[in-house]
């Protein structure tokens, strides 16, 4: 049970790292 309700946890910090990365990739494609 541990390991189940420290993922979320894991999953948005994951995602939000992921989601900085693409928004600069984008901003990178439009300059």
């Amino acid at each position: 049970n541990t390991q189940i309700r420290a993922l979320p946890g894991v999953i948005s910090t994951e995602t939000l790292v992921y989601l900085k990365l693409v928004k600069q990739q984008y901003n990178w494609g439009t300059r």
